[in-house]
């Protein structure tokens, strides 16, 4: 059972307003009193009351993360690193799924607010219009992080990655690695969509033609991706490598690619988008394009840490750069059809 302050104070020999005055450092206290009360309060291990402290105005060292989907890797990935920042600031925080849904945001905020939190870090794969103005509102401070913004105007900083620039860097290393039919699997997201947009420029550019039947669009999961890929590779002319906008969803493409004789890399190349921790794992292990997850966590509560402490933030946008990392999962392209023509 939890120490109370009545317990501090009895076992101190000192009024309840004296050991209150010890733990918020105000007021006029003896130094035999104040020993007494610290030496109570550690050896009970009492420890204040958060809420009492939000009610009182002081912080609470505390960080509510709102997370999109919790399971997401990308999305875990984050939240772990935002963690460890966190306790490496000396605050803890506390972790709402919102899958997404308005109502389910609303809510969460809501209850992270009740429990005094000092400030909020929203990692979402959409930008949440609801959650920005539900902070302005109440003024509090916030992050926004791994979101596409809908406008070009918003109240809190923005931490986010190029993901145009992203795929360019993929879709370019496929070309020069003599692939011409490239497919690609999107995902459903505001990211998805600027990284089909590069997509398409890319192709556009290098004079070759994006078959409709050579896209897919879907919500980002392994069983999603396996059936995207079934399709793409049950074509009477398949791609020769597949483009695919989260890890997640390749992890589909590869287990579909297995069940169906389709060798990677000789027959077919995979890039993926995220670099999340089972790249590496995978069989073979994936190209993909790297988001820098820990240094996004780093200086999302950097710059949360910074408001909380009253500074201001000038700097509304921070864009990280991707990078392209070459795994086994692609290979140059040996057109059968360009020996034939020898």
């Amino acid at each position: 059972m939890k120490a109370t302050i009545y317990q501090v104070a009895e076992e101190a020999g000192v009024s309840i307003a004296t050991v209150s005055k010890v733990i918020n450092n105000k007021g006029l206290i003896g130094t035999d009193a104040k020993r007494r009360v610290l030496e109570a309060t550690k050896k009970l291990n009492y420890h204040p009351n958060e809420m009492a402290k939000a009610l009182t105005g002081q912080k609470t060292k505390m960080i509510g993360l709102l997370v999109s989907d919790l399971a997401s890797p990308f999305f875990a990935e984050l939240t772990r690193n935002i963690n460890e920042q966190c306790r490496a600031n000396g605050f803890n925080i506390m972790v709402c799924s919102t899958d997404g849904q308005p109502e389910k945001e609303k809510n969460c905020v809501s209850a992270l607010i009740r429990q005094g939190v000092d400030g909020f870090i929203v990692a979402s794969d959409h930008y949440p219009k609801m959650i920005e103005l539900e902070l302005k509102k109440r003024e509090l401070k916030g992050v926004f992080l791994s979101t596409e913004p809908e406008e070009e105007h918003y109240a809190m900083p923005l931490i986010t990655i190029d993901n145009y620039e992203g795929a360019c860097q993929a879709v370019h290393y496929l070309l020069a690695s003599n692939h011409k039919k490239v497919a690609m699997i999107k995902e459903n997201t505001a990211a998805g969509k600027i990284r089909y947009r590069a997509f398409f420029d890319t192709m556009k550019e290098a004079q070759l033609p994006v078959k409709e039947q050579f896209v897919m669009e879907t919500d980002s999961s392994i069983e999603n991706g396996y059936e995207c890929a079934k399709r793409l590779l049950r074509l009477e002319e398949r791609p020769s490598a597949i483009f695919v906008s989260s890890d997640l969803l390749s992890g589909g493409v590869m287990k579909a690619a297995r069940e169906m004789n389709v060798q990677i890399p000789e027959e077919l190349s995979i890039v993926g988008f995220d670099n999340i921790s089972i790249c590496e794992l995978t069989a073979p292990p994936l190209t993909t394009i790297a988001q820098p997850i820990r240094v996004m966590g780093r200086k999302a509560v950097e710059l949360l840490v910074k408001q909380i402490n009253g500074a201001e933030i000038h700097n509304r946008t921070h864009i990280m750069e991707p990078r392209l990392r070459i795994r086994s999962s692609t290979s140059f392209y040996d057109d059968p059809k360009e020996f034939i023509k020898k």
